[in-house]
């Protein structure tokens, strides 16, 4: 009988990770529509409309933003623009302040759809 109730405890315990993780992912891959929202908010400024870093107040920026639709950025690794993001560089800030991990994450979404 505690043989039984382990095996049905163990099912019930991988059936709730199996959907725990499929959540994350889910959360995980973000929403470019939403993304799109904050980077109009937040970027568009210095990143310009397309990304390709022609923004308003991008051209008077020392280093200028990233072409976010151009080769190097492209070949950076999710976690590394999501840490750019996070943390900033040069003259751009850092959003782990003002932006839900969340938030990053659909930001990436949208940036990534940006060179497609």
């Amino acid at each position: 009988m505690n043989g039984l109730r382990l095996l049905v405890l163990f099912s019930a315990s991988c059936f709730f990770m199996a959907e725990l993780e499929a959540s994350l992912t889910l959360a995980a891959s973000g929403d470019p529509t939403n993304g799109k929202i904050i980077y109009e908010t937040n970027c568009l400024i210095c990143h310009g409309e397309r990304g390709k870093g022609d923004g308003v107040i991008g051209a008077s920026l020392s280093p200028p933003p990233t072409d976010l639709t151009g080769s190097q950025a492209r070949a950076k690794s999710d976690t590394d623009l999501r840490t750019v993001i996070r943390e900033g560089r040069a003259a751009m800030p850092a959003w782990k302040t003002r932006l839900t991990d969340q938030d990053i994450q659909n930001l990436l979404a949208y940036i990534r759809s940006l060179g497609e």
